[in-house]
């Protein structure tokens, strides 16, 4: 992947945007009257969510694909067994790293991921009751790489209370 400053300020800019601001009402799903006020709160958060993370998700994607570029720049891992030339290929692939503007655009992907914390934390150790806001928790805690184990939990926790698994 040939990168240089100017490609990457414009792919990031591409990435990055994305509306801040929700729109359209998301209906509920049927027997949201009986669902916890958080759940009813969060689900309601999905039309903000919607416009917010898939350009995120890209970012961290290009992120991603930078640092394996370093990796592969770098060569083949030598393995851990050989200390010295580990630490060579560590620094090979730091310096990779730094050239291809992988420190910036996990910089702005980290930036970019504050909009969406700053929605949705106060929900994210909330049990949630229904596979829809479940499969939100979980895109969220991937997109920001924390709270997998709490998504995780809920859908076990559904799964065990749910007549056609339990």
């Amino acid at each position: 992947m040939a990168v240089n400053p100017s490609t990457r300020r414009a792919a990031l800019g591409a990435i990055l945007a994305a509306p801040i601001t929700g729109g359209a009402v998301m209906a509920l799903p049927s027997g949201s009257a009986s669902l916890p006020d958080h759940e009813v709160q969060f689900l309601a958060l999905i039309p903000q969510l919607r416009k917010l993370i898939p350009p995120i998700e890209r970012a961290k994607a290009f992120a991603h694909a930078l640092y394996e570029d370093g990796d592969r720049i770098a060569g083949e891992h030598p393995g851990w067994g050989d200390p010295p030339a580990a630490k060579a290929w560590r620094l090979r692939a730091e310096a990779a790293r730094d050239r291809n503007g992988y420190h910036e655009a996990w910089e702005a992907w980290a930036k970019h991921t504050d909009a969406v914390d700053k929605l949705v934390t106060d929900f994210m150790t909330e049990r949630m009751t229904t596979l829809l806001a479940i499969g939100w928790k979980a895109r969220v805690a991937d997109l920001l790489d924390c709270w997998e184990e709490q998504a995780g939990y809920d859908f076990a926790a559904w799964a065990r209370e749910d007549a056609l698994c339990a």
